[in-house]
């Protein structure tokens, strides 16, 4: 598997820094801020849209991958968009309009198009998951870029997180004696855990390094850096293992075969999700250096 993984990192790596100088140089050219972002979230989440419906299909029998894309993609435009209005108030009343439209529309789509009653709650419920674990929790790194920060910074936080799945896994395989959940995910443990969170609180203080060299007029604490990493790579773990419940429970070991030594697209996502809104305000709270 490692074979296979080395080189698709390399590649998917490659592709997160190419499209995040793209969205950088647009933005600095007077584009809106993160519409290279937010097309790649929107693609992804068209293919992560496939395995979760899939997913949720082998759990409860009825899931449109049609409306589960279509929820996420209204989820993830939602974060983008209403932080452009001005009044605070006609946000929410969008926000929760949205919310309430995803849910009674995937209702009575699944019930009028299959004429029955049964399955139309797990159809709302499916809907409503898919918009917030596909759409609003990716979309939180739109509003980091929304809110002035570079789109390097994302790509960083991103990097942070998976370099705590490659020191945990390393850590894991050489030191590893203690499981962490074994009858969640057999193959994680405790020493795996503790040594992919400092890898990947130690990556985020060279980045915090860098990034001060590079934009001294927002330089944040080196100290800072050191476990707000740790917290992101900890907040990592946890999403794979929320995945790893998800689909122990739906009865299924990978959500896809798309990328070589991964699996599926949410298996490489899976981790950076949950850690999206924590991102977000550790970035925009973070004390200066």
């Amino acid at each position: 598997m490692l074979k296979h993984r080395i080189p698709s990192g390399i590649m998917m790596t490659l592709g997160l820094v190419l499209l995040m100088w793209a969205d950088d140089a647009l933005g600095r050219r007077g584009m809106p801020p993160g519409l290279i972002l937010l097309g790649l979230v929107i693609a992804l989440g068209a293919l992560a849209s496939t395995e979760l419906a899939a997913l949720l299909r082998a759990k409860w029998g009825h899931c449109s991958r049609l409306s589960t894309f279509g929820s996420a993609a209204v989820g993830c435009l939602m974060v983008y968009l209403l932080p452009m209005i001005e009044t605070p108030r006609t946000a929410v009343a969008f926000f929760g309009s949205g919310v309430a439209g995803v849910l009674f529309f995937s209702m009575f789509r699944h019930s009028f198009l299959r004429k029955e009653t049964q399955g139309a709650a797990a159809a709302g419920a499916n809907a409503v998951f898919a918009m917030v674990y596909l759409g609003i929790l990716p979309g939180m790194y739109l509003l980091i870029r929304e809110a002035g920060y570079s789109a390097w910074v994302i790509a960083a936080i991103i990097m942070v997180v998976k370099s705590c799945d490659i020191g945990a896994y390393f850590t894991g395989r050489f030191l590893g004696k203690h499981k962490l959940i074994e009858w969640l995910s057999p193959g994680k443990t405790w020493e795996g855990l503790v040594g992919g969170m400092l890898f990947a609180g130690l990556w985020a203080v060279v980045f915090t390094l860098i990034g001060n060299h590079l934009v001294p007029e927002r330089a944040i604490a080196p100290l800072y850096a050191l476990p707000a990493g740790m917290l992101l790579g900890f907040l990592g773990q946890v999403g794979d293992l929320v995945a790893s419940l998800l689909k122990r429970d739906a009865g299924v070991k990978d959500w896809a075969a798309t990328i070589p030594g991964f699996g599926g697209v949410m298996d490489v996502a899976d981790s950076a999700l949950i850690v999206a809104p924590v991102a977000y305000w550790l970035i925009t709270l973070a004390p200066a250096a």
